[in-house]
């Protein structure tokens, strides 16, 4: 008598490559174009999760419910591999879930009391993205206040000169413990009309921006989708979301200049953003991507410098921590504080930092 596996198998002979059968409930098999017969186990093989017993409905639940995505889903656990692609990846959040992660209330305001941080994203050719954020005493983020600046036909150009003004006439512009900028612009590779070379930064200060800090966080797209995902926006059906951006002006167009209590542009952007698809011809050579579109995301990197700093309790940015360290001393007490706090946290992050083989060779 003949197993479940070998009728699946002998089925295969009659089958196009790549279609699945069923051997027995969540498990199925494929052959591939080369002929090796492939095994594939979905959950539901598993009695304890499989969502037609009791038990198996409840593990759903909760497990369905740390999903923000519904495609991530259908990649992750249902075995799609082509389920993500050109997904755009809040969706659900700013949708299904619009009214309690966006603040619509004209008459909101935010706590006087409360902390007062940004984010930047500086552009020449791109748009400037500035955001202003709160705080709350339990940790929870409000952003709260943008300066949105690009070329474009009807607005002025996109140079410091131009934004500098704009940005200080920010609400609470002077409460703000930081603002994490983009590392690129504290480095000396912006062209002067003198023929030398300056940072954006050194511009910015020259023109009265002067909060700037380099952010010293994760970079990666993907990886702030998924946390913000994962972490703020999670299981909203039963929970409160941890980021809340207040826009009372939404628009299916961007709307450069001030913003002083709304986003409109930000939520322009995360409404788009998208991950990237691959054509049927690339899947034949190339596996499934996650990858995050790099378009369209001056706003949403601002945003992504602003929620790693907060979210990372002990990443306050070193200028604020060494001010924090000689704040009070006498001058000739702080010169000798500041070049301790360098040499002990500064250099002695770079030393720890640098590995070596086995050998004892550096590497």
């Amino acid at each position: 008598m003949s197993t479940p596996l070998q009728e699946a198998v002998e089925r295969l002979d009659h089958m196009d490559a790549q279609v699945k059968t069923e051997v027995i409930r969540g498990v199925s098999i494929c052959r591939k174009g080369n002929g090796i017969p492939v095994l594939s186990i979905h959950y539901s093989a598993d009695p304890e999760r499989d969502p037609e017993t009791v038990t198996g409905a409840q593990w759903y639940a909760a497990a369905r419910a740390e999903y923000s995505s519904d495609k991530r889903w259908l990649r992750e656990q249902e075995m799609d591999p082509r389920a993500s692609g050109g997904e755009r990846v809040f969706a659900r959040a700013l949708s299904q879930f619009h009214d309690k992660v966006i603040i619509t209330d004209p008459n909101w305001r935010p706590d006087p009391r409360w902390d007062v941080v940004g984010g930047f994203d500086h552009g020449k050719v791109n748009a400037t993205a500035f955001l202003k954020a709160y705080v709350d005493f339990q940790r929870n983020i409000y952003i709260c206040g943008e300066f949105y600046s690009m070329q474009r036909k009807d607005w002025p150009e996109n140079d410091v000169a131009h934004n500098a003004p704009l940005i200080l006439q920010m609400p609470d512009i002077d409460r703000m413990r930081w603002c994490v900028a983009d590392p690129s612009i504290f480095t000396d590779k912006e062209l002067q009309k003198d023929g030398t070379y300056s940072s954006a930064n050194k511009v910015y200060l020259q023109n009265g921006v002067k909060f700037l800090r380099q952010y010293e966080g994760e970079r990666s797209d993907l990886t702030f989708v998924e946390k913000l995902l994962s972490e703020a926006w999670r299981d909203l059906e039963h929970r409160e979301p941890t980021v809340r951006i207040v826009c009372r002006n939404e628009s299916d167009r961007l709307q450069p200049g001030l913003h002083p209590y709304d986003c409109p542009n930000l939520v322009w952007e995360l409404q788009r953003s998208k991950r990237a698809e691959l054509t049927a011809r690339q899947l034949l050579t190339r596996n499934p991507t996650e990858k995050i579109i790099d378009k369209l995301n001056h706003a949403r990197d601002a945003l992504k410098y602003l929620y790693f700093t907060v979210r990372r309790a002990t990443a306050v940015p070193t200028a604020e921590r060494m001010q924090e360290a000689i704040k009070g001393l006498n001058p000739t007490s702080a010169q000798i504080a500041a070049q301790r706090f360098y040499r002990d946290q500064v250099l002695g992050k770079q030393r720890r930092s640098v590995s070596f083989s086995r050998k004892g060779r550096m590497r």
